[in-house]
């Protein structure tokens, strides 16, 4: 099963021509984080990551520390008013019951985003605008990156960082600066998107390989990869709060509403963008196994 909005995000990329945009809703605090049944997998494999290649999935520019501090507080008092049973608050601290873990708000041995990305299975990245306006990642607990890789990308603008992506430049880099600069506090807007990889693995850095999969493959060989993203102002340091929620289905459990209109998305798609998902070498046969599901 895939989730109820990326089913309508198919559904809406069936329905004509490709055209850029940036797919924001505005959504209620209590829907800011979601918890599937994969939580403890989650947690335990940014756990190993974090633990065997931390350069690789955090990183943070000097004076983000106030910024990251926010998000652990932010996290500290949402998740045991969410989620009481799965974080249960034990006077100052709280206890991550999925991990067996006691926790408290600071850690004297880790940057405040380090310790907040270990409490969540979302990615966190921090979006802050220098001194010219233009919004730049200075931060991120990335330990579930799709074709990127944190250390390339630090420091640098949204639009170098989204460089690669098709028409990123001429179509969404001046709306996406100015939403930055324009979200309001206690605003969280939610957004999500697709992929298809041929590994299943969360921790993906390296660039798009040219899918070379047969079609009597594709079923258990092909995976959608959907990303969750919510973005949400934090008040003292004036900085974004991006998160990433990663969910992989194998596409032959792609239920066959979805795979005909993945299939009718996947047509609308111009040579780019196909080039860019790594799917150009597959795209029509691969059209044609998602009609016949």
């Amino acid at each position: 099963m895939i989730d109820p909005a990326v089913s309508a995000l198919l559904a809406q990329a069936a329905s004509g021509p490709h055209r850029p945009r940036m797919g924001l809703v505005a959504i209620p605090e209590r829907d800011w984080i979601v918890l599937g049944d994969d939580q403890r997998e989650k947690l335990v494999l940014k756990r190993r990551l974090l633990a065997e290649r931390h350069g690789e999935v955090f990183a943070a520019l000097p004076g983000t520390e106030e910024a990251g501090a926010e998000v652990a507080q932010l996290l500290f008092d949402h998740l045991p008013r969410r989620f009481p049973t799965r974080y249960p608050r034990m006077g100052t601290m709280f206890a991550i019951a999925a991990t067996s873990e006691l926790v408290g708000m600071t850690s004297p041995s880790m940057h405040p985003l380090d310790l907040a990305g270990r409490l969540v299975p979302d990615d966190l990245c921090l979006v802050q605008e220098d001194a010219a306006g233009v919004p730049r990642l200075v931060a991120a607990s990335l330990c579930f990156p799709s074709r990127w890789r944190l250390g390339e990308k630090l420091g640098h603008p949204l639009a170098a960082i989204h460089g690669p992506v098709p028409d990123y430049g001429k179509a969404l880099a001046a709306p996406v600066d100015r939403f930055f600069g324009a979200l309001a506090d206690g605003r969280i807007v939610e957004r999500w998107n697709w992929t298809i990889h041929d590994r299943p693995d969360l921790f993906q850095p390296q660039s798009p390989r040219r899918h070379a999969v047969p079609p009597e493959r594709f079923a258990d060989a092909l995976f959608m990869r959907n990303e969750r993203q919510t973005l949400r102002r934090l008040p003292r340091s004036r900085a974004i709060l991006f998160t990433i929620d990663t969910r992989v289905t194998k596409l032959g459990d792609v239920p066959p509403a979805d795979a005909s209109n993945l299939a009718a998305a996947i047509r609308h798609l111009p040579d780019g963008e196909l080039a860019y998902k790594g799917i150009a070498a597959i795209a029509a046969p691969l059209a044609e196994w998602l009609d016949a599901r």
